[in-house]
């Protein structure tokens, strides 16, 4: 059986926090695209490194295991094709700013709106 998303664009939504990360994928799937989710960034790094196509990354900062910044760290390392964007909620030009340093195409406080988010995946993809 052939998925209705076979040919859409693919989002990984990296967030450890379900309702956020619900919030987020409804957002996803209501820009018609198609999703993958992870809890953290290891759960993330597991999936990418599986083959499973992604088209890209939309990611927290903080995560028990492997943060956001070394999760960004192995994207733009292994799969520099993959555009990268940060969803926080932490408001700190500095770490917006190291972020955009360290190969981040996309940074994006919340709370933020479903419109601001489905027009940065927009074009990020």
């Amino acid at each position: 059986m052939t998925s209705v998303f076979v040919n859409r664009p693919r989002v990984l939504v990296v967030e450890f926090e379900k309702a956020i990360r619900d919030i987020v994928v409804y957002w996803v799937f209501s820009e018609g695209f198609d999703w993958r989710e992870a809890e953290n960034g290891q759960a993330a790094i597991d999936l990418l490194a599986s083959g499973t196509r992604i088209d890209l990354v939309v990611s927290n900062f903080m995560f028990p295991e492997v943060d956001g910044l070394t999760l960004l760290s192995r994207v733009k390392k292994c799969y520099p094709h993959i555009p990268f964007a940060f969803l926080s909620s932490i408001a700190d030009a500095e770490l917006a700013l190291h972020a955009a340093r360290s190969g981040a195409d996309a940074y994006l406080e919340l709370p933020c709106t479903g419109d601001d988010f489905r027009r940065m995946i927009r074009e990020l993809v």
